[in-house]
């Protein structure tokens, strides 16, 4: 009982992860620090602009990781709390649900829920857009 709790808490952090845009923030994390390394490396720039251009980056690269720490503080919160849930309904201890999903049991359990349920949604994504 506790793997299908843990293949419930797998599907709320895939859906919360979409749904947060967490991707997209990664992605935009990953092109502004390759922007300021094009910027670093560029030998047509002076040093005052690439100084400009490097603080500005910094200030972006900055502010999107705080708001992704915070989306992912905000993600396992919400899963926290449905472990300690779970682990009150079904009478165990919150060490035992942790110990779970770190054995390697739960660690396969957690990656085959995942990867199931990312590729049942893309089909039933992919059916509505047809329909």
């Amino acid at each position: 009982m506790i793997y299908l709790v843990l293949g419930l808490m797998c599907v709320v952090f895939v859906e919360l992860v979409i749904r947060m845009g967490l991707s997209g923030l990664a992605r935009s994390i990953i092109g502004e620090s390759r922007e300021a390394l094009a910027v670093i490396g560029s030998p047509t720039l002076s040093d005052d602009q690439k100084q400009v251009s490097v603080r500005r980056s910094a200030l972006t690269l900055l502010a999107a990781s705080l708001k992704m720490g915070a989306k992912l503080v905000l993600i396992a919160l919400v899963l926290g709390a449905i472990g300690a849930g779970a682990a009150r309904m079904l009478a165990v201890s919150e060490q035992q649900m942790f110990a779970s999903m770190l054995s390697p049991v739960g660690l396969l359990a957690l990656t085959v829920a995942g990867l199931l349920y990312l590729r049942i949604r893309h089909a039933v994504h992919q059916r509505l857009q047809h329909a």
